[in-house]
């Protein structure tokens, strides 16, 4: 069935509910490709021992409700959706374990015209089940190829975020393997597009593609290198460009550091 707009962006998406612990912390960190590169100083801090540093943008992954895409009365091409964009602030640093509750509604629905993409922009808050205390805030934008014409608006309501017309402020090479999709799926974002030599055809790429969140860790985790995350703090990347935007709310736009520098104290 098509996409009914008013319906949609009505929808009442469910709570999602998850502990984790030290180990789920490390397999987040390998499935972003830390311990590929030796020369790394930090990686070791974020994939060994009982009490590893969490990498802040895991808060992209935990809680997520990823299943309800795939419902019939939803109205799209599940096979066809890839993420376009995603926004997170950080309000609090993650925990090594905890469990926490993932609460996401849709905040738009953008119809790019017949033959075309429609858009699902949803909002997230992540807090901790016991304490209450607010992680993070997201907003994700998700591509279906394939369903536009469904009625609704042909832009979004909300402020956009150009790109700066500069160069990038860090440039890093970043290794990843055909086992890093493999990896990372285990942190929650099992869709077959990523691991599936079939059904990354039949949707129209040649092998299956690493994550887009996987692309934003990677980003966050070396910028983390540059300088430490902070509260408040705005990490923005539009999955279909090539670069993380990074901002600090209500404080404009921060330069990081070189790529060709490391830090001896480790974030």
């Amino acid at each position: 069935m098509p996409i009914r707009y008013d319906e949609l962006v009505a929808r009442n998406v469910p709570d999602v509910v998850q502990s984790y612990d030290h180990r789920d912390t490390i397999l987040y960190a390998l499935g972003l490709g830390l311990g590929l590169d030796r020369d790394d100083p930090c990686y070791l801090r974020y994939v060994y021992g009982r009490e590893p540093a969490v990498v802040p943008t895991m808060a992209a992954v935990l809680a997520q409700a990823r299943d309800w895409y795939a419902e019939p009365d939803v109205g799209v091409d599940f096979a066809n959706g890839v993420h376009g964009e995603h926004q997170i602030v950080f309000h609090k640093p993650l925990p090594g374990r905890a469990t926490v509750i993932g609460k996401a509604r849709v905040a738009d629905v953008i119809d790019k015209g017949p033959g075309r993409s429609a858009v699902i922009v949803t909002t997230s808050d992540l807090f901790d089940r016991d304490t209450h205390e607010l992680y993070a805030s997201s907003t994700q934008s998700v591509f279906f190829r394939k369903d536009g014409g469904c009625g609704g608006p042909g832009k979004t309501s909300a402020r956009t975020h150009a790109m700066p017309e500069r160069p990038p402020d860090v440039s890093v090479l970043q290794r990843t393997t055909a086992q890093t999709a493999l990896i990372y799926r285990l942190s929650g974002d099992e869709n077959p597009l990523h691991a599936d030599p079939v059904f990354a055809r039949t949707a129209g790429f040649e092998q299956p593609i690493l994550h887009g969140l996987a692309t934003f860790g990677i980003c966050g985790y070396q910028d983390l290198l540059s300088r430490p995350a902070v509260a408040h703090e705005v990490y923005r990347l539009p999955l279909h460009g090539s670069g993380l935007s990074r901002r600090h709310a209500a404080r404009g736009p921060v330069a990081g550091g070189r790529g060709d520098q490391l830090p001896h104290d480790c974030p």
